[in-house]
């Protein structure tokens, strides 16, 4: 059985906990919702391929921490526009826990589900973090 996916919607919804200092209290999505959330989702998985699959690849001659350090960092920054104070922490906390996990055996996939995970509780989240 293939666990890949549970772990990634767990881990995505530990960082959402994390990040909101309490447990997920997702609205009921109304259809209107649908393209919303699928944006999401795939917005993820782009910046998860990118930022935790191609770049560290390019990089692949760099120090293995080194190269860590960069694509994290690059993921903070890419975000600081919309993202000031706690949430840049916020966003340097999910960086290094989801390139934490792209690092190990198949882990880019759940670092895709979790950043996807995470990114459609914060949109249907009743009380924005």
């Amino acid at each position: 059985m293939n666990t890949q996916p549970v772990a990634g919607l767990t881990l995505g919804a530990v960082l959402f906990a994390a990040a909101a200092g309490r447990l997920p209290r997702p609205r009921r999505p109304r259809e209107r919702d649908g393209p919303l959330l699928a944006a999401a989702a795939c917005r993820a998985a782009i910046e998860e391929l990118l930022w935790r699959g191609a770049l560290p690849g390019l990089l692949r001659r760099t120090p293995t921490g080194i190269a860590f350090a960069m694509t994290s960092t690059g993921f903070v920054l890419a975000h600081r526009r919309h993202a000031h104070g706690s949430a840049l922490v916020t966003h340097a906390l999910l960086a290094v826990t989801l390139g934490s996990v792209a690092t190990r055996r198949n882990g880019l996939v759940v670092a895709v589900v979790a950043h996807a995970t995470y990114d459609v509780l914060v949109l249907l989240d009743e009380t924005p973090t």
